[in-house]
């Protein structure tokens, strides 16, 4: 079985990468022809251009890799249904369920290297594309109430940023010891750029151990950070540019100033949950693989495809609702869970047990 194995692994990972590659392109092509017109207009640089695309390819390549899934399972599976040697297999004593565990690992596998993905490269690749996109939109960043990452891991509340002055007003300085652990809030009515320093008004610090008050406010002067007015301008990162630490930072930061971090709670949560679903849905197609030949390629192709796409829509409505009415976890996790019931009774009626 381990020749097996390799064959059927190595055929849902070809399969898989192929279809992503293939579903990647046709994204792309069809957004740049939509916009050329616009890029054309605004006269951005080829190169620009290029970045642009580059760096949509990694969120792009999160959303659609659980088709990838599902074509990869149909092709996988369902070549040795229509060639009769799934049917030999289960004839001679092998367990259909051991048929399939080369699938289901290698949709564990992808699901991982997809979380992989969205963690250390998609963060940082969307910034830098929607930086792009609002220049091509020519849009004004907007620089009242703003919510920053600092270099150092601090988090910063922002009321309001003149870039002509340099001038913040309503500024909160929330820093974190290495357990995550507030340490200190600093706390300015306003903050004005210096002779390369920022120089607080009405400004006091605070010191916290274990998250507790360890002491009484004391006036401070000057704000001692690596963030320069440059660094402000660019604006707040968007809660789908933010990395896993990020968001934890600022969903403690939120929980501190008093807020229900509501959309930082659902994107990580959605951060796992959506990578696994490359093997809820593999796990899913195997039913419709495996009863192809009974009704026919087509069908099968396209039950499992629909069920893909469900599961894409009821995933984005799991997600609005852990933003209003649900609790984020039960919003995002709740169709992995609804749809790993669903294939367990597919499963069983298909390939028995």
């Amino acid at each position: 079985m381990r020749i097996f194995d390799r064959y059927l692994g190595g055929r849902f990972l070809k399969v898989y990468f192929l279809a992503s590659l293939v579903f990647i392109a046709i994204y792309q092509v069809v957004d740049l022809f939509e916009k050329s017109d616009e890029w054309a207009a605004i006269g951005f640089p080829v190169v620009t251009i290029i970045d642009y695309y580059l760096n949509r390819t990694p969120e792009i390549f999160v959303v659609i890799s659980l088709v990838s899934a599902v074509m990869a399972v149909l092709f996988g599976l369902g070549r040795l249904v229509k060639g009769n040697e799934f049917t030999a297999m289960v004839a001679v004593g092998v367990s259909p369920y051991r048929v399939i565990i080369p699938l289901l690992v290698m949709a564990l596998f992808v699901s991982f290297f997809t979380l992989f993905i969205g963690e250390t490269v998609t963060p940082e690749a969307s910034r830098r594309a929607n930086a792009i996109e609002r220049m091509r939109r020519g849009e004004v960043i907007s620089l009242t109430n703003l919510f920053l990452y600092g270099k150092d891991g601090s988090i910063f509340f922002i009321k309001e940023f003149n870039r002509e002055t340099n001038t913040i007003t309503g500024l909160e300085v929330l820093r974190f010891s290495q357990d995550g652990a507030l340490r200190q809030r600093i706390n300015a009515e306003e903050a004005m750029w210096q002779n390369g320093h920022w120089i607080l008004y009405r400004g006091f610090v605070r010191d916290y151990v274990e998250g507790e008050v360890a002491s009484l406010s004391k006036p401070l002067t000057r704000l001692d950070i690596e963030e320069t007015p440059a660094d402000f301008l660019r604006g707040e990162k968007k809660v789908a540019e933010l990395t896993f630490c990020e968001l934890t930072r600022r969903i403690m930061a939120l929980r501190e100033s008093g807020f229900l971090p509501r959309e930082e709670l659902v994107e990580i949560h959605s951060r796992a949950s959506r990578p696994f679903g490359n093997f809820v849905v593999a796990l899913i197609s195997i039913p419709f693989a495996i009863g192809a030949k009974q009704v026919g390629a087509a069908a099968g192709f396209g039950g499992a495809l629909g069920l893909a796409l469900i599961y894409l829509v009821l995933f984005n409505l799991g997600q609005l609702l852990g933003k209003s009415v649900l609790p984020p976890a039960v919003g995002v996790w709740s169709v992995n869970v609804i749809f790993i019931v669903v294939a367990g009774w597919l499963m069983k009626k298909k390939v028995g047990g």
